[in-house]
């Protein structure tokens, strides 16, 4: 389990996936934060004995038959956002890019390679998902989540335009429901799965 970074958005239910999965490693940055939904997790954790791993930048591991390497990882972040593990996985001919709620700074950080998908940084907001980094990654698929009418009015329209320049695929959570991405290697298919709650 790759905890990002201790948002209540993004840590908010992992709870429930440790409750009822058996979950050998648990990653995420050491950073503190004490909303309910970090304490939540923190204690689904303590339930089960487990503990977590802080990983560094470079730190290399398997998920099945795909390789994730750890690309991006800031404790001292100033901003919450930027201490996002980034995770770049690939699987046989495809390659990923999951970048949390990373901001420009982690985009500027290093160098990036071409990936087949990337799962947007920091919800499509403009604080993320730089005119210089697209253009390093060039994405055929960009998937962003994000809230239905959310306050913050994310995904932005300047970000969206820079995908549609480059011809990349855009997928939604708030018009298009879950996702779920399959793949066998060559090829990738997105399944929108529009759940009721």
């Amino acid at each position: 389990m790759i905890a990002t970074h201790l948002h209540a958005d993004h840590i908010g239910g992992l709870d429930d996936i440790i409750d009822n999965f058996d979950i050998e490693t648990v990653y995420m940055p050491d950073t503190i934060n004490t909303d309910k939904q970090v304490e939540e997790f923190l204690d689904a954790m303590e339930r089960k004995n487990l503990s977590y791993e802080v990983p560094e930048i470079g730190e290399k591991f398997k998920n099945g038959l795909a390789d994730c390497e750890v690309m991006a990882i800031n404790n001292d972040a100033k901003d919450i956002n930027n201490s996002s593990i980034v995770i770049q996985m690939n699987y046989l001919e495809q390659s990923y890019l999951f970048m949390g709620d990373s901001e420009k700074e982690v985009e500027n950080s290093r160098n990036w390679n071409k990936v087949n998908v990337l799962k947007v940084g920091h919800h499509g907001s403009n604080t993320s998902s730089t005119e210089r980094f697209l253009n390093k990654i060039r994405p055929e698929i960009a998937i962003i989540s994000v809230g239905l009418n959310n306050k913050y009015h994310h995904p932005s329209t300047e970000v969206w335009n820079r995908f549609k320049n480059l011809n990349t695929t855009i997928y939604r959570t708030d018009e298009d429901g879950s996702l779920l991405l399959e793949s066998d290697g060559k090829e990738n298919m997105i399944r929108k799965i529009k759940a009721k709650y």
